[in-house]
């Protein structure tokens, strides 16, 4: 979906300006979670491939994860991120498209 909006972006009259000014603001912040969401997902997935693998080989040490480091960041700061987004994408966009065009 992303990738279809940038795409009717680029195809309209003034493409840059319409990127910087209507997709720019609140993608930064909205990447940037996504970017997050995907490093603890990750994180979780070597867990448990760690922890599996353990079974199989039960001389080796114990995989170890900052499950609170993680929790933190799932609870507090993905959702921030996601909140900030959305405050720019309901309230500033728009201001900054219509004062353009």
């Amino acid at each position: 979906m992303n990738a279809l909006t940038v795409g009717i972006v680029l195809v309209g009259s003034q493409p840059i300006a319409t990127l910087f000014l209507g997709i720019l603001p609140h993608g930064i912040f909205e990447i940037t979670a996504q970017i997050l969401t995907f490093c603890i997902a990750a994180q979780i997935t070597k867990y448990i491939q760690q922890s599996i693998h353990q079974l199989c080989h039960p001389t080796q040490c114990p995989p170890a994860i900052q499950w609170s480091t993680l929790l933190i960041d799932m609870c507090s700061i993905v959702p921030l991120l996601y909140v900030v987004s959305a405050i720019i994408e309901t309230f500033i966009t728009p201001v900054l498209l219509q004062d353009y065009f």
